[in-house]
């Protein structure tokens, strides 16, 4: 059955089917979506930005970052505007890349990673971690908050005085591009997302201290994986809320209007230099972005990655609305300036458009984005295809690329549809 699937002239023969029964059903829902129109106001935050980088120089930056490797084969090297990190197929073997700053409990740390897909003998940890990955859930780090690959599995892990809570989200994970986000709540309260979906919310075995972020790869003490694990980073982001002061503004003096002594009033206050900076910077930064977004076939709720400069967010996106204000306030992103906002990931093709940023409210036109991405690889190809089958066949959500609920007809017509499309990279 799964060959049958999977053949090209099945594909044909069930393409226009399966095309008219996509459009039908956009039709029957086009008056319900109407009802799921976003009307909240955004809540706007303050953000403080510890770390940030997109690679995008010739070498590592070694006063943001420390590395190590063994073997002469394993390395971490930046290459087009990523850093690669190679471990090579050979027992008791290791790369990773660290921070040589470690960030406080209600820190975020976010990247953009492609990773190989799980294998036997493969181990990755991606997040705030003291020490790199080791063989199996308990060795290796002893205080993090990781994303982490353990062998085939995707699995999440919090670790702290030698408890561990490391459950597995998905057995043979697929190599490709996602977008992960670790947020440090509270000391206790962790959470861990993947493409703007929310992995797990962890409230126990959550570690206290300061923490250095950690990318690293490990194969096991006397085995190794069939092939190399590789990762390439895009980028790395670490925020933090701003603190924000709570005291009373000072008492302005009192006036001495009417003093028999022949007195004069005080000078009027006057603003402090500070005062003026913050005014006069204020009015070259960005505030906020109004986008035009569309996605053809969307029919439920979906969190879209988007970055430009140091911002990295998740929007949220529903279908038949088109327009999304995002506030970037926090970020300090200069007016002046040509910037490259790169919007999609996930399933959705990323798409890259070019503004330039002359005001503190710009209007940016996405325009329409691509579904059908289900591998993350930035191209709708068999790879695609192939997946989605065996997703299908065993009724996975992983399958659901339109946002329904459900994994079905109308998601492998919407692939078939913009099968040789990809996306911006």
């Amino acid at each position: 059955m799964l060959e049958k699937l999977k053949s090209h002239s099945f594909r044909q023969d069930i393409y226009l089917f399966l095309t008219f029964i996509l459009f039908a059903s956009i039709v029957i829902t086009v008056d319900s979506l109407s009802t799921l129109r976003n009307t909240q106001t955004q809540a706007t935050h303050t953000i403080e930005t510890l770390l940030f980088d997109d690679f995008n120089s010739s070498s590592l930056n070694t006063t943001l970052w420390g590395s190590a490797v063994t073997r002469s084969n394993s390395h971490v090297q930046i290459s087009n505007g990523t850093v690669r990190i190679k471990v090579d197929n050979l027992p008791d073997t290791y790369a990773q890349l660290y921070s040589k700053k470690s960030f406080p409990v209600g820190s975020t740390f976010e990247t953009r990673i492609n990773v190989t897909g799980g294998q036997s003998y493969d181990h990755k940890t991606i997040g705030f971690s003291n020490s790199r990955a080791g063989s199996d859930c308990s060795n290796g780090e002893t205080e993090a908050v990781v994303w982490r690959g353990g062998d085939k599995d995707k699995r999440v892990l919090a670790e702290s005085g030698g408890s561990v809570t490391c459950p597995i989200i998905q057995s043979s994970y697929p190599a490709g591009w996602r977008t992960i986000k670790i947020v440090r709540v509270s000391s206790s309260e962790a959470r861990i997302y993947e493409d703007g979906v929310l992995l797990k919310t962890f409230n126990s075995n959550i570690p206290t201290g300061n923490l250095p972020v950690r990318i690293s790869g490990y194969t096991h003490e006397t085995s190794w994986p069939s092939t190399e694990i590789w990762m390439y980073v895009d980028w790395v982001k670490v925020t933090k809320p701003k603190a924000h002061s709570t005291a009373p503004p000072p008492s302005l003096p009192k006036s001495s209007k009417g003093t028999s002594s022949g007195g004069s009033s005080p000078p009027a206050a006057q603003p402090s230099p500070t005062d003026a900076t913050k005014t006069s910077s204020s009015k070259n930064i960005l505030n906020s972005l109004n986008l035009k977004i569309s996605i053809p076939y969307l029919l439920g709720k979906i969190n879209l990655p988007i970055k430009f400069s140091k911002v990295s967010k998740s929007l949220e996106v529903l279908p038949g609305r088109v327009e999304y204000s995002v506030n970037v306030r926090g970020d300090e992103i200069l007016l002046g300036k040509v910037y490259t906002l790169t919007v999609g990931g996930g399933k959705v093709l990323s798409k890259k458009v070019r503004f330039n940023a002359k005001a503190p409210k710009m209007k940016v036109n996405v325009g329409s984005l691509i579904l059908g991405d289900v591998n993350s690889d930035s191209v709708i190809n068999n790879g695609d295809d192939d997946l989605f089958v065996d997703f299908l066949v065993g009724q996975s959500v992983d399958g659901d690329v339109n946002a329904d609920g459900a994994t079905n007809s109308l998601d492998w017509a919407i692939i078939l549809k913009n099968f040789d499309k990809i996306g911006d990279r």
